[in-house]
């Protein structure tokens, strides 16, 4: 009966994630630092994580999947549906280097969610959903406008190219942001430093991805929240969403006490993660965190953290019978 369950929204939630899943495998070989307002990411995938060894190290490198982040932005804020917006998030600038980095980054930005002054929630998922469009300045220089959305970013693409360029001689970069009509928000992104911060920071970043893999010929830097990590992962939800939050919480309260429960979980994820995605298997990760993971974060938020591990255990080990 909980196979069946467990697999009975498993078209419908790879239906939502095969583009996402596309890009980032739940096994892929992951490592994070952080310096000041900037965190920096950087992850192997495919062929690159199964065997390290088999690579030089400058191979490695130039496979290597970069992310920078910085969270050092001034937002103003307007109305949404007409209604005043009380308080906001604020906007990240997120530049995603290919491998090689020969290229010019991805630009994107990631606007927070928000209050209106009814006490409404709006987040950034739902804003960007019902489409905005979003002006470009550097300084005092227009770069232009865009309406692309890559789910919970908004995406430059030809645009990335001259803005990247021109932050590296600029001070402040301006995001104005509309949708139906209203000024949503202005947000200023303070680029200070921005060269050094790139230049050194990725650097960081791969050396500790380098070491961890070559530590023990796989990728072994994984969080205790290993399948919870993977599924919200799949949905670009971010590192501190509710979910991993009030998972994180639960371990807090249980690893110490359960080290050998904790060890089997984490050995029983890195076997499911290990094998080759397929769709159905993914289908099946996804299923886990609307029909498990959910309702475990909600019991935990509401401090039943015994009950959150029962529902958590329970539904992982339908989940392990099924793919390990």
């Amino acid at each position: 009966m909980q196979r069946r369950h467990l697999l009975a929204t498993a078209a419908a939630a790879c239906a939502v994630a095969r583009p996402l899943a596309a890009q980032q495998d739940p096994g892929d070989c992951k490592a994070r630092h952080s310096i000041g307002d900037w965190t920096y990411d950087a992850r192997l995938t495919g062929d690159w994580r199964e065997d390290p060894d088999a690579h030089s190290e400058s191979e490695l490198r130039r496979a290597a999947h970069l992310t920078a982040t910085l969270r050092r932005s001034t937002v103003v804020p307007g109305r949404y549906n007409g209604k005043r917006i009380s308080d906001t998030r604020e906007m990240k600038l997120v530049l995603v280097f290919p491998p090689g980095r020969e290229n010019t980054p991805d630009v994107k930005f990631s606007p927070g969610g928000f209050r209106l002054e009814t006490g409404e929630k709006v987040s950034a998922v739902e804003l960007l959903a019902n489409g905005i469009e979003m002006q470009i300045s550097v300084d005092d220089t227009p770069m232009g406008t865009t309406s692309s959305i890559d789910y919970h970013l908004v995406t430059l693409e030809d645009l990335s190219e001259p803005v990247y360029r021109a932050l590296f001689d600029a001070q402040e970069i301006r995001l104005d942001m509309t949708a139906g009509g209203d000024r949503v928000m202005s947000a200023y992104i303070d680029l200070t430093g921005i060269y050094f911060a790139i230049e050194n920071g990725t650097g960081v970043v791969i050396d500790k991805l380098i070491r961890t893999v070559r530590k023990d010929g796989f990728c072994s830097e994984e969080p205790d929240c290993v399948m919870t990590t993977a599924a919200v992962g799949l949905l670009g939800r971010a590192d501190d969403c509710f979910e991993l939050t009030q998972m994180r919480r639960l371990r807090a309260q249980f690893g110490d006490a359960e080290p050998q429960v904790l060890s089997d979980y984490v050995t029983s994820s890195r076997r499911i993660l290990g094998q080759p995605p397929t769709p159905a298997r993914r289908a099946a990760i996804l299923a886990f965190w609307a029909l498990v993971v959910i309702p475990a974060a909600a019991l935990a938020r509401v401090g039943a953290m015994r009950a959150a591990r029962g529902v958590y255990l329970r539904g992982f080990s339908v989940l392990r019978r099924l793919l390990a």
